[in-house]
């Protein structure tokens, strides 16, 4: 055993059990400079504690160095290097056994001490096996705070931080073979790691500014991978159950990450930045639940909000000017979400309950934003949006509720800047039904309700300045399809029944087409090519109703109205100012 007390001030005190020789425990420490202080007591067996302090400067605090170390278990091994203004705590209980503790401190400058305590009751596999607690951490008013609980079985806690007011807790209460890795230089940096269970495994990685990681891992195999760097940051990851995933990266300043999963084998990847601020408030938001098994959720966004709010949805639902953002909530098992928004001042929500549901939003550029909402097994949502700026907001809605039911929607262009369209909202109620809504161009806007079975739906709209296409089929089996281009175009369907078909087309100025159907087996064709005021109305009331109806040259006005049987209606007219009214009962 050696002992050194090079300076006036030096305390070293060293406490054994009686007898101390029966016990094998060892202490070495080695002390130089001012104010040093090392405490060991070793009631224990097996134990080996080794101190080596330089004090240096006392810090403005008072404090030189400062070391207890207590070893009441079994084959415990305590090893403390400070250099500088610190003080550390080393406890290892009466229940551990084979507990490895290194801890190395540096405050060369003499500010406020740096501040390390360690606490130990599992089992570790004994010295150089790499399980137990390593800190190391240098700069100024740190704090790192490692507990490993009496039901852990080689749990590995490993710190290392930097800069001032650094500040990491570790707790890991019970389980076999939990890591968690805190690795942290910067200012004002935060990290707090929980685990419970076997095979947990949390690393985390943060510099630069008040950036606060707290994450909660109870059950087994979960991993979580946390990395961030920027000004503000928070990461909060809580995984409850087996097999768990969490991967996120974020850089730039404000940013926010929630991640909460419940169940067994969820995977969950969330990638932002900020870029580069036009003001003092530049954010990117995600949040993402999880509950039942194996759902997974990929969220990529990037870019700045333009305005000072964080976006959200209102109704109207609108962003006004907000940061990236996305929020993902799961119930069931192998639901999947993907969301890619590069851009500026995009919005995502996407809620799914229920099994094998898949939403897939890329959202670019300026201001788009959607709000996803699917119940029940095998539904599918894709949204794809690009928008350019002079305020223009592509926003979708969409809700599915039923069984193998998809939505696709595809929109691009700039919306006016007073009502900010394009938008499309599509619900469908029932299952296998099928809606594709595909919008260019300024003001188009689609509405499409569908509720009963089978149905299926198709909007194109390469719109001027107009647009508008509202379908609503009620039944099973319908079909619709609108194709809209040039200007001022509207065509609206209105099928109520079973195996009703209908088709617009529209391609020159001031169009306008309505037709309704109701009964079974109604089949209608409208067709309007020309510039001109085309207007079309087709009503059908019955079964087996059949009308086509075409116009090509100017200021013509067709009205259909059929009430019967087995009604048929053809109408074609080309050249100037024609009108014709058709109605059968």
């Amino acid at each position: 055993m050696k002992k050194s007390v090079l300076a006036g001030a030096s305390i070293l005190t060293l406490t054994f059990a009686s007898p101390a020789m029966a016990q094998s425990n060892s202490s070495t420490a080695d002390q130089t400079g001012d104010g040093n202080s090392a405490v060991v007591a070793q009631p224990g067996s097996g134990n080996a504690s080794e101190i080596t302090q330089d004090g240096l400067a006392t810090g403005v605090d008072g404090i030189a160095n400062e070391a207890s170390v207590a070893q009441a278990g079994t084959g415990g091994f305590s090893e403390v290097i400070q250099t500088g203004d610190n003080s550390a705590t080393v406890t290892q209980t009466a229940t551990s056994i084979g507990m490895n503790s290194e801890l190395i401190q540096e405050n060369a400058g003499g500010g406020t001490s740096n501040t390390a305590t360690v606490m130990q009751d599992g089992t570790g596999s004994g010295i150089g096996s790499g399980t137990g607690s390593l800190i190391e951490q240098t700069g100024t008013d740190g704090t790192v705070t490692v507990m490993q609980g009496a039901g852990s079985t080689d749990a590995l806690s490993i710190v290392i931080q930097s800069g001032d007011d650094a500040e990491a807790t570790v707790t890991q209460d019970s389980g076999t073979g939990s890591t968690s890795t805190i690795l942290q230089p910067g200012v004002f940096v935060r990290a707090i790691v929980s685990q419970t269970g076997d095979g947990n495994d949390s690393t985390v990685t943060q510099d630069f500014e008040n950036n606060v990681v707290d994450v909660l891992q109870n059950g087994a195999g979960n991993v979580s991978d946390a990395t961030q760097s920027g000004l503000r940051g928070i990461i909060d990851v809580d995984q409850v159950g087996d097999s768990n995933t969490s991967t996120i990266e974020q850089t730039g300043e404000v940013m926010t990450a929630f991640v909460d999963q419940g169940g067994t084998g969820h995977s969950v990847t969330i990638l932002q930045s900020t870029g580069t601020p036009a003001s003092s408030v530049v954010r990117a938001g995600a949040v993402v639940t999880q509950r039942g098994n194996t759902n997974t959720a990929e969220v990529d966004q990037s870019g700045r909000q333009t305005g000072t709010s964080f976006g959200q949805f209102t109704a109207p639902i609108r962003l006004s000017n907000a940061a990236p953002f996305a929020d993902v909530r799961q119930t069931g098992d192998d639901n999947f979400v993907d969301i890619d928004q590069p851009g500026n001042s995009v919005g995502v929500f996407a809620f799914q309950t229920g099994n094998r549901n898949r939403a897939i939003v890329l959202q670019t550029v300026e201001d788009a934003e959607t709000l996803n909402t699917q119940t029940g097994d095998d539904n599918s949502i894709n949204v794809t949006q690009s928008v350019t700026a002079n305020r223009g907001l592509g926003s979708a809605i969409n809700t599915q509720i039923g069984n193998r039911n998809t939505i696709i929607t595809d929109q691009s262009g700039t919306g006016q800047p007073f009502s900010r369209i394009p938008r499309a909202e599509v619900r469908q109620e029932g299952d296998d039904n099928f809606a594709d809504t595909m919008q260019e161009g300024i003001g188009a806007q689609a509405f499409v309700d569908q509720i009963g079975d089978m149905n299926r739906s198709t909007v194109r709209q390469d719109t001027d300045p107009g647009g508008i296409a509202d379908v609503n089929q009620n039944g099973d089996n319908g079909i619709s399809e609108v194709i809209q281009t040039g200007f001022f175009h509207e065509a609206r369907l209105d099928q109520f029944g079973t195996f009703n078909e209908s088709s617009i087309t529209q391609d020159g100025t001031q169009q306008r087409a309505n037709v309704t159907q109701r009964g079974t087996l109604n089949e209608s064709t409208v067709m309007q090519t020309g510039p001109a005021r085309n207007t079309a109305t087709v009503t059908q009331n019955g079964e087996e109703g059949d009308s086509l109806l075409m116009q090509d040259g100017e200021s013509n006005i067709a009205t259909v109205t059929q009430g019967g049987m087995m009604d048929v209606s053809t109408i074609t007219q080309t050249g100037v100012g024609n009108t014709v009214t058709v109605s059968q009962n």
